[in-house]
């Protein structure tokens, strides 16, 4: 309600991590954004796909092509018994694979896809990141969903073949983009940008060497650098090798140009459309692996051509991150995820809805909006999108009544909304004059990582974590000696030594991987510093920032040389505002 008397875009944007959307004027052109490898987990759209039966075909499509490839259908690499924690780590494993990961993002990609034109919402313009341009072509039309399948296979079983005396390295790096250019430029040997993905945050890649170089280089200057758990430096030099096997297996499919513009990760730009255009698609597939992707050149490109909205089409929302990096100073920019595994897969896919209708996008709207707002906070399925049905018979009119309280509720809404935009005073009690905006972390026991985007859903499916402890931690319990207070039944409490293994503990809830340097970027000589509960509650405070969509940046202060040296890390302005 203040968003709506204020009418400021920084409240409505603060609103959108609530699931709360406004919009006005005329839609505006919308953007596909396919993700690519990384923002793979296990089960992802496994709540979709138990609800939504185009979603349950388009995987049981991917598990007819990818079976005689693979060995078994697709789905058994993705979809596992969460209560099973030996099989959750095994398919972890198999899913880090890339000749698996890889059908798999765009089996999901695809699900989503569809499930989005079931309910009238279709691109104008399409891009994916390095794998994710796999599905932007099918969604273009270029390609067929099959055929994209065992593109990406033979993709990934290309990448993974090769094999050299060195098969590099890759690190992410969280800077500004011109330092990060001045810094390579005094690395020894080769090392490049590999994904130029936001003038704040990019991936370098390269001979092993050079890259380890450049991390020094890089964290002695304050710049947090993070080598990544990758096979092969993708997008660079080291793996060209595989260029020329892809391109050939792609020359038997059937690709076609594009129906809508479609970036193109190797140059940024839209590929060609028309006749004739196909060996050219087949030389810039077949370079985007060993070529760097030109992101930010790609989010420009489509704001430049008319894009306003822009929406991430996958697992997480790694990409709607690097679209508010990139164009989030654009006061009419919307940009939206689709599924989230801490948001919920109905929740995240209903939230994305909501901002699609708000935007003016979708069936019947073929008019100008009227200044409009959707919101949810849905947490059951996303219902599917209605089929025509014959009208009602007339002998059976439709009982109003019972409809009588939400009509109360909607014309209220609609009263105190219509108040708000005319300027008149207002009688509302218990009105606020601020917006809070929450978020949630929570670290478990018992599991793979301290820190999860899981946990949330271990706890709801009422998992517990207490395990046996293994006799060689007991055996050094013991040998610790403790003295302990002990209340026998009869007489006075006693101190008792601990000398044996039967006397200490036997089931506890162990932590499991936790790494507060590489997984929330804490300096390595102020992480030496913390005992483990304060860098817990540390990571706790960070990860529940991330939850609420608040980020923290490092920021740096410009010396009298013009040189820039890192400051502290602190709130990114516009969400500060």
């Amino acid at each position: 309600m203040k968003a709506l008397e204020r009418n400021d875009v920084g409240f409505w944007r603060a609103l959108t991590a609530q699931g709360i959307f406004r919009g006005q004027g005329n839609p505006q052109k919308t953007a596909f954004l396919f993700p690519g490898q990384g923002s793979q987990y296990i089960n992802m759209l496994a709540e979709l796909r138990e609800s939504e039966a185009l979603v349950r075909e388009t995987f049981a499509q991917a598990d007819r092509v990818m079976k005689p490839i693979l060995g078994k259908p697709l789905s058994d690499f993705i979809f596992v018994d969460g209560n099973d924690m030996d099989r959750v780590k095994k398919a972890n494993r198999a899913l880090m694979q890339t000749e698996i990961t890889q059908p798999a993002l765009i089996a999901c990609d695809i699900a989503i896809a569809r499930l989005l034109a079931a309910y009238g919402f279709t691109p104008d313009m399409v891009m994916g990141h390095s794998l994710g341009e796999y599905g932007a072509l099918v969604q273009a039309g270029a390609l067929s969903f099959a055929d994209a399948l065992e593109a990406v296979a033979a993709r990934g079983r290309e990448m993974a073949r090769v094999s050299m005396g060195d098969n590099g390295k890759m690190a992410a790096v969280f800077a500004p983009l011109t330092d990060v250019q001045r810094l390579l430029a005094k690395v020894e040997g080769y090392v490049v940008i590999a994904n130029i993905n936001s003038y704040e945050q990019s991936v370098i890649g390269g001979e092993t060497a050079s890259v380890e170089q450049a991390i020094e280089l890089f964290t002695a200057e304050g710049v947090q650098a993070v080598p990544l758990p990758v096979s092969h430096a993708f997008h660079t030099r080291i793996v060209a090798p595989a260029s020329e096997p892809l391109r050939k297996v792609l020359s038997r499919m059937h690709l076609r140009a594009p129906a809508i513009p479609t970036i193109c990760n190797v140059s940024g730009n839209f590929y060609p459309q028309g006749e004739d255009t196909v060996e050219e698609m087949l030389d810039l597939l077949a370079r985007q692996i060993a070529s760097p992707v030109q992101f930010i050149k790609g989010l420009e490109t489509l704001y430049d051509s008319g894009v306003r909205v822009f929406v991430e089409v996958g697992p997480k929302k790694a990409l709607k991150g690097l679209v508010d990096g990139v164009l989030g100073d654009k006061p009419d920019l919307v940009s939206l995820f689709s599924n989230h595994p801490k948001v919920g897969g109905h929740a995240s896919f209903n939230q994305a809805l909501c901002g699609l209708y708000a935007a003016g996008q979708g069936h019947g709207r073929a008019e100008p909006l009227a200044p409009a707002i959707a919101a949810t906070q849905v947490t059951e399925a996303a219902p599917s999108p209605p089929a025509a049905a014959p009208a009602p018979p007339a002998e059976q009119p439709v009982d109003f009544a019972q409809y009588g309280d939400l009509g109360q509720l909607f014309a209220e809404f609609i009263r105190r909304g219509s108040q708000l935009m005319s300027g008149q005073p207002q009688t509302t009690k218990g009105a606020t004059d601020r917006i809070v905006i929450s978020g949630a972390a929570l670290g478990l026991p018992g599991t793979r990582k301290l820190f999860d985007d899981d946990n949330v859903g271990h706890i709801l499916h009422g998992e517990q974590f207490i395990d046996v402890i293994p006799y060689r931690f007991r055996q050094k319990m013991a040998n610790k000696h403790i003295t302990r207070l002990v209340k026998p039944d009869n007489g006075d409490p006693v101190f008792v030594s601990i000398d044996n293994t039967k006397d200490v503990l036997k089931l506890a809830g162990r932590a499991g991987e936790f790494d507060i340097v590489r997984e929330f970027g804490v300096k390595e000589e102020r992480a030496r510093a913390f005992d483990s509960t304060t860098a817990m509650a540390i990571a706790v405070g960070i990860d529940a920032l991330r939850d609420a969509g608040i980020p923290l940046v490092l920021g740096y202060k410009e010396t009298t040389t013009g040189t820039k040296l890192p400051d502290r890390w602190r709130l990114v302005r516009r969400a500060a505002e």
